[in-house]
């Protein structure tokens, strides 16, 4: 396969590698999944699939051999970086292996998002466009289209099979009619963009969640140095839990340190009017990172209107349990359901603060008690029922009527409560013998 390469090419400024693969494969004419799969790594044994097309932008080394795709075409692998988001990922992690680095979860586009005068001037089909939000072609100032302006089908990059035509009807993608942006959206776009562009390149900035969580901090709290100001934080941030989130990271304290969202930090620094450049550059004074992951702090003073249950740092393990405990047995008492959900809101902390406490499999518990409980509760009600059914001396009655009385089918009273459903074999049988109650 690889030595059936008579055309070789280079990628183009700002290419998706599907698109770069795309235009390999249809300039040799070679099905894109047959040239895919000619890059496979040696003793795999089943084919790449099409649903596998999506990681290639973000993790291509799982996907296939890139080393043997940079010795067939004969670039770099600088060039084959620079297709993918792996630039991006480098920001915040010095780790080989990125799959575990969760920042871009959920917010990369698996539908094809493009501008008709791009794929007219150019025939590819840009990174760029994979990314959430992205919805203006700044070059055109249009907005984006996701459909085949002629069947009219929104396309998947798994379906791609050449540049610029539609996968489902072979037509040419270049004859969509694109809307006009507004001022605002297109001055949105070109901040959002620019984001986006400054993380995709190759710049050597590292660094990492911790420290960004720090950095953010540092710029919401006025750059004040003595002191945190959480209600200052919150109200610059407002977004739930993202104070406690960002405390959470600077401090270390989360089980799972690459959980932070690249969502959370585009919104937080929409909010300051600031971009990932100016993040980068600010300087933490010692202090202020002293102020932060400093444990011992004084009790904070309860606000009225504010719950009296704490909301940061319980200095033991078990009085946090403890709590947990308290808050999940009122739930049964009060016969509140109990969720995560309930819970965290009830203590007024995230979902990340109750795992690192070590309550989950504690809620689990109370959660599967309460569900006990409860079954206990119905089925008594049902046999109550049941029992008063039968004390009407109604002649000829059959399981049928019974259970239609009872508004519950047989099967499933069967599996809650094997004991009724045996009680009511029991006594229709009687019923029919003419036996007295």
């Amino acid at each position: 396969m690889l030595e059936q390469l008579t055309v070789r090419c280079r990628p183009k400024n700002g290419e998706s590698l599907l698109s770069y693969l795309l235009r390999l494969a249809n300039s040799n004419a070679i099905p894109i999944n047959t040239f895919i799969n000619s890059f496979k790594y040696k003793g795999r044994e089943y084919w790449i699939q099409k649903a596998e097309y999506d990681l290639l932008c973000l993790f291509p080394n799982r996907i296939f051999d890139v080393d043997k795709l940079i010795m067939s075409v004969r670039i770099s692998k600088e060039d084959v970086e620079k297709c993918s988001f792996h630039h991006l990922l480098k920001h915040f992690s010095r780790k080989e292996n990125l799959a575990n680095l969760r920042i871009l979860s959920g917010f990369i586009r698996d539908t094809l998002h493009f501008c008709p005068m791009c794929l007219k001037e150019n025939k590819y089909y840009k990174l760029l466009w994979k990314v959430k939000d992205v919805d203006i072609c700044l070059a055109h100032e249009c907005k984006l289209t996701n459909c085949c302006p002629h069947c009219n089908n929104i396309i998947f990059y798994k379906h791609l099979k050449k540049t610029a035509l539609c996968p489902y009807c072979t037509k040419t993608l270049e004859e969509s009619i694109t809307a006009v942006p507004t001022l605002g959206e297109t001055q949105f776009q070109h901040w959002y963009q620019s984001q986006w562009i400054f993380l995709m390149e190759e710049n050597k900035q590292y660094i990492p969640l911790d420290e960004l969580s720090l950095r953010i901090l540092y710029t919401l709290n006025g750059e004040r140095i003595d002191e945190l100001s959480k209600d200052l934080i919150k109200n610059l941030l407002d977004l739930p839990g993202g104070a406690e989130k960002l405390l959470q990271h600077a401090r270390g304290t989360l089980i799972n340190s690459e959980t932070l969202h690249i969502s959370f930090l585009l919104k937080i620094l929409n909010v300051l009017n600031s971009s990932f450049e100016q993040l980068f550059s600010v300087d933490i004074p010692e202090s202020f990172h002293k102020a932060i992951t400093e444990k011992n702090k004084p009790s904070r003073q309860v606000v009225a209107g504010e719950t009296d249950i704490p909301k940061t740092g319980i200095k033991r393990k078990e009085e946090k349990i403890n709590l947990v405990k308290k808050v999940l047995k009122e739930f049964i008492a009060n016969n509140e359901q109990i969720t995560l959900k309930n819970v965290k809101v009830k203590l007024g902390v995230s979902s990340g603060t109750i795992r690192y406490w070590g309550c989950n499999d504690i809620i689990a518990q109370y959660k599967k008690l309460q569900k006990e409980i409860q079954q206990e509760q119905k089925n008594a009600l049902i046999r109550s029922q049941v029992e008063e059914l039968f004390s009407r001396g109604i002649e000829n009655l059959d399981a049928q009527y019974v259970y239609s009385c009872l508004g519950i089918n047989r099967t499933i009273l069967w599996r809650t409560a094997p004991d009724i459903t045996a009680y009511i074999h029991d006594e229709l049988k009687k019923s029919k013998r003419g036996e007295p109650k």
